[in-house]
């Protein structure tokens, strides 16, 4: 909401998140891990030091409530492997 009222009419928010994840999609992005050089056990205790200090939330939830708050334009601008940018304007 500080967002929101801090900005000018016609302003812009540009926000990034990580979204909640499908299994096919956590899958994909292990794989880019692996595929760049984090190796799985690294890859696993990252995962496992983030459960219960990290939620997620969906697309739509994000979609909801940004135009929820206000925006009148919200749109998706960039999505992969569940990180999600969000342009959204007053």
């Amino acid at each position: 909401v500080a967002a929101y009222s801090s900005l000018n009419p016609g302003g812009v928010f540009i926000l990034s998140d990580k979204t909640t994840q499908t299994d096919i999609i956590k899958n994909l992005y292990y794989n880019f891990k692996l595929a760049n050089g984090i190796s799985y056990d690294y890859i696993s205790k990252k995962e496992k030091s983030l459960e219960g200090y990290m939620n997620t939330y969906s697309v739509k939830w994000y979609l909801d409530v940004l135009t929820g708050i206000g925006f009148s334009n919200v749109q998706v601008i960039n999505a992969k492997y569940g990180f999600v940018t969000f342009y959204c304007e007053k």
